[in-house]
């Protein structure tokens, strides 16, 4: 049927696959372009880098082999194999282990370095204390993850390992049993194909201080060597979440601040780098943690360094120290700076929601406008959306978080007032040869919006009306 070629369409994400193979931002898109629909949805699922999607929970993201480390790399999602056929055709994996073929390490969902076995190691056995600054916190359980890489030719193997003594033991894989009379995590004896890796959780009783340290043996075909990597754990202070490194987020060239060059992570000082790495980790959807990155550009802005009240349950700026690893205290000589004090909340974000237009009956388009007031003298504002599920929305000044479904601002170091804006629509039900699955909302619907905006760490609702 003839159609006129539009002469504008809107900004939208709503993909459509081309009998080109390519995927159009929506049907709009590829009338504009002369090209029919093939199917509804991107042509292929992308997965990866800025502009991929996460994958179903039966599919991993399977990148190119040989690109071990590559930023913004993507890939297209694939389903996990359930299993895989008995052959021995190895590939060595980017997390530096063998695995007996490609459908192998595509079952770990893990990408592929090269063809061939890895590199013999130099220790079969390392172990990992997963919690990411090398200090235990009572009461909170710390990750063992003990990776192997046996020598070729290996036939049994077995392992055993020893938490600090009084800290409890759990969540132990591959079938491994605690041995409460020696105190010993133990796995095996293993006969090929082995694990790649076994692990467990241990946590600290509450009265634990002190460092604590690990220890453990592996045993090949009879002859033991010591388990190597990481051993010992210090007491903490809880640590500002900038100061953690946070997950891989490739859009982001510091967003693990173990890549900022003289950052000084996990020592209680925050640094410009890890400042603007915790809050493009919260714009790409690393981390959600706003009152996080309006707290860690209120200690950057009045000294960098920090100290935990725990009285407060929050970090403030102090006094900096040669341990760099300071609880605030609750007493008068307490650390604490000058201007440690707590913000005072006296500023504001209220939103307005008025409908934009009505096409058709098919589709309610609003604008949602945020004006934001911080407090005066504010060091960090950041303000949230969150976009109900059968909506969909566009902005021209906010980041999209798709893992999150969220609109994104700031993070803003100063105190100017702002007004930010979105424009929501709600997806109108399929016609009858569309394969969609999603119902359109009644402008009821608006209710579920809901919002937040941080000034300096303290977060508080945005007030909505009409």
């Amino acid at each position: 049927v003839c159609r006129p070629n539009p002469q504008g369409c809107p900004d939208v994400w709503d993909p459509v696959c081309g009998c080109d193979d390519t995927t159009y931002s929506n049907e709009c898109d590829a009338d504009a372009a002369g090209v029919s629909i093939a199917h509804y949805g991107p042509c292929q699922n992308v997965c990866g880098g800025i502009a991929g999607v996460p994958c179903d929970d039966d599919e991993f993201c399977k990148f190119p082999p040989g690109l071990c480390n590559v930023s913004d790399m993507q890939g297209v999602c694939r389903p996990i194999p359930q299993a895989c056929p008995l052959i021995y055709d190895p590939v060595c994996g980017c997390d530096g282990n063998t695995y007996g073929s490609e459908c192998e390490a595509d079952a770990a969902q893990v990408a592929i370095d090269h063809e061939g076995p890895c590199a013999s190691p130099a220790c079969a056995a390392t172990r990992q204390l997963l919690t990411g600054n090398a200090t235990y916190c009572p009461n909170t359980a710390v990750g063992v993850l003990i990776d192997l890489q046996l020598p070729a030719g290996t036939a049994a193997i077995a392992i055993e390992d020893t938490p600090p003594a009084g800290w409890t033991v759990g969540n132990i894989s591959h079938d491994g049993t605690y041995d409460a009379v020696n105190h010993k995590v133990k796995w095996g004896p293993f006969f090929a194909p082995f694990p790649p890796h076994v692990s467990y959780t241990a946590v600290a009783a509450n009265d634990t201080v002190g460092p604590k340290c690990f220890s453990g043996t592996l045993s090949i075909d009879g002859a033991s060597e010591a388990i190597c990597g990481d051993e010992c754990l210090e007491a903490c202070c809880p640590h500002m979440s900038a100061d953690r490194p946070q997950p891989e987020c490739s859009a982001c060239a510091v967003a693990d601040c173990r890549d900022c060059a003289n950052a000084g992570c996990q020592n209680g000082r925050i640094s410009l780098c890890e400042v603007i790495g915790y809050a493009c980790s919260w714009l790409r959807g690393c981390n959600d943690d706003i009152a996080g990155v309006t707290r860690a550009a209120y200690i950057w802005r009045n000294g960098e360094c920090y100290c935990w009240s725990e009285s407060d349950q929050n970090w403030f700026p102090s006094t900096c120290t040669a341990s760099g690893n300071v609880c605030c205290g609750d007493d008068e000589n307490a650390p604490r700076s000058a201007v440690s004090g707590e913000p005072v909340l006296t500023g504001s974000a209220k939103a307005t929601i008025k409908p934009t237009t009505s096409r058709q009956n098919r589709t309610s388009e609003w604008t949602i406008t945020i004006y934001v007031q911080p407090p005066p003298g504010t060091s960090g504002t950041a303000v949230q959306l969150s976009i109900p599920k059968g909506w969909k929305a566009t902005s021209r000044d906010g980041a999209f978080d798709p893992a999150n479904r969220k609109f994104k601002w700031g993070p803003f170091y100063d105190s100017a007032t702002r007004k930010l804006s979105v424009q929501a629509q709600a997806v109108s039900p399929p016609r009858p040869k569309e394969n969609i699955s999603r119902l359109a909302p009644t402008a009821g619907g608006l209710k579920e919006f809901s919002g937040i905006v941080s000034f300096d760490g303290m977060n508080q609702p945005i007030e909505f009306g009409r």
